[in-house]
């Protein structure tokens, strides 16, 4: 049997109920508030569950709540069925330590984390062009104070920058040529092109190498907004992509048409009017000395007819003056000096070598005297009718083309001939200035004149 006895005295005092329940309900409440801390850092360890489904199992925040999440439950479990006991308090209190810090920073780095998102929601709102560097933000990156790459970069801006590369090529892009004829053949096309053509646009679409110019644009775009060195795979493509749009739909093409009359290619109007204008000048021509060899104009002295004219009268003048001397040959005498031949550069007098009468050089031959050309006529009349040349101007009197017909003899004619000089030609153009019929007064058979001419002198003309 057991040693043991029992000693009662008066002041035995044994404990009541009350007082025995007193350490079961220390007990209790001990239990119950651990139960309840176990319950807590459950719960907040549980805010992280979605780790362990979502992250790969390579996961360091996976590893870490799952790490804790055994342990709580392990001791949790410990003390629903072994109840409180001094080893699942010291684990409890380590636990609640290891939540501050394990816990602690899976729940900075996802508030962090969920910042980022935000601002990317909001930013989104504003522009959904943005293109970032990491899509995927993964909560393992913003660990222990860790910042991944937040890089972004927005898509209408490398269009803009685009935009302003692809007008700032085009517009050194010019060219301009004929481009054919058009309306009806009677205008041709000239065409300015400012930029690339489309065909060229659509082979840089297709293959940026085939304006170097836009490529080395392009490249320098993306790698000062540090595109190359952030963005990777489908963001990078999608980058690239925007500046090249931008690109084509800055470099405008244009094109300006300016047709011109084509001058080798005349209207039927035109040629009528031309038809007609060079019939017009084939008369006046054939009517002063001109005829047609092999398709050239060539003057012939035998064939104009104001030439002849002026020979015969010449002629005449000259055969009169050598028969008497009555009232006939004083009238041939004085119209004769109004026939003038002067020299063009020296104003040397000249006359026909059959007049003995005037004083000049004598010239032999008459048959090269012809008519002005239209260019001999511009240089020695002006616009007024007025001769420029000074010697014939003097010679005439007064001037004015209205009161004469004018030839010339060109340089080269034969001179009188005389045995000290055989060969004498003259060395200047001499022109003829003949009076015209309305300044000449004119005389009867009998010789009797009428006088009271401009000159002063008498115009006596033989019938």
């Amino acid at each position: 049997m057991p040693n043991y006895s029992f000693v009662v005295s008066p002041s035995f005092n044994p404990f009541n109920m009350q007082e025995m329940l007193v350490p079961f309900s220390a007990y209790k409440d001990a239990f119950e508030k651990s139960e309840e801390q176990y319950d807590t850092l459950t719960q907040g360890a549980d805010k992280f569950k979605y780790l362990s489904e979502t992250l790969p199992e390579g996961s360091k925040a996976r590893q870490i709540y799952e790490g804790y999440a055994n342990d709580l439950r392990t001791q949790a479990e410990d003390l629903a069925h072994n109840g409180l006991t001094m080893g699942n308090r010291r684990a409890l209190t380590s636990l609640k330590r290891r939540y501050q810090g394990e816990m602690g920073r899976i729940l900075q780095a996802d508030e962090a984390m969920r910042e980022e998102k935000k601002l990317r929601q909001s930013l989104g709102a504003q522009d959904t062009s943005l293109l970032y560097a990491n899509d995927n933000l993964n909560i393992d990156d913003f660990l222990d104070g860790n910042t991944p790459n937040l890089y972004r970069i927005s898509g209408n801006e490398l269009y803009t920058r685009g935009a302003a590369a692809g007008k700032a090529a085009s517009s050194r892009v010019f060219s301009a040529g004929d481009a054919g004829s058009t309306l009806n053949g009677y205008y041709r096309d000239y065409v300015q092109k400012l930029g690339y053509s489309p065909e060229t646009i659509r082979k840089f679409y297709e293959d940026m190498s085939t304006i170097p110019e836009l490529q080395r644009a392009a490249d320098a775009i993306l790698e000062e907004r540090g595109v190359n060195e952030n963005l990777s795979g489908y963001n990078l493509r999608r980058a690239r992509q925007s500046v090249i749009n931008g690109m084509i739909d800055g470099a405008v093409y244009q094109e300006n048409h300016s047709p011109q009359r084509d001058l080798g290619v005349m209207t039927l109007a035109e040629k009528t009017a031309d038809a007609r204008q060079r019939e017009q000048m084939e008369l006046s021509a054939a009517s002063n000395g001109f005829e047609r060899v092999n398709d050239k104009w060539q003057y012939n002295p035998d064939v104009d007819p104001s030439l002849k004219k002026a020979i015969a009268v010449a002629k005449i003048k000259a055969e009169a003056s050598g028969k008497n001397g009555n009232n006939r040959t004083s009238a041939y005498n004085t119209r004769n000096k109004q026939v003038t031949m002067v020299g063009a550069k020296t104003g040397t007098k000249y006359k026909d070598s059959n007049d003995e009468n005037s004083a000049g050089t004598p010239i032999d031959d008459l048959s090269t005297a012809r008519a002005l050309s239209e260019q001999e006529f511009n240089t020695l009349v002006d616009a007024n009718g007025n001769i420029r040349n000074p010697y014939l101007r003097n010679a005439i009197g007064n001037g004015n083309l209205s009161d004469y017909e004018i030839y010339v003899i060109p340089a080269g004619a034969d001179a009188e001939k005389h045995w000290w000089r055989p060969n004498e030609t003259t060395e200047e153009d001499v022109y003829i200035a003949i009076p015209r019929d309305s300044k000449r007064a004119a005389t009867d058979n009998s010789g009797s004149s009428s006088t009271g001419s401009s000159s002063g002198g008498e115009n006596d003309i033989p019938s």
